[in-house]
């Protein structure tokens, strides 16, 4: 899973902001009470509100897109 660009809203400047995940994740992979229990449901995308990037490692060791 690969964070995109800071968002409107999300700082990363101080040590505090760089430990936040919400300044790095958005939607089902920062959580927002859907995905707190370790439930492998991600999501991958890039709109206004919405960059998160995900990779699949394949068991031939290939990288794929999910």
């Amino acid at each position: 899973m690969f964070a995109g660009a800071a968002l409107a809203g999300q700082s990363r400047a101080s040590t505090g902001d760089r430990l936040d995940l919400a300044n790095y994740l958005e939607g089902r992979n920062y959580g927002n009470g859907s995905n707190t229990s370790g439930h492998s449901d991600y999501e991958s995308g890039s709109s206004g509100n919405f960059n998160d990037v995900l990779y699949c490692i394949n068991p031939d060791l290939s990288v794929t897109p999910c």
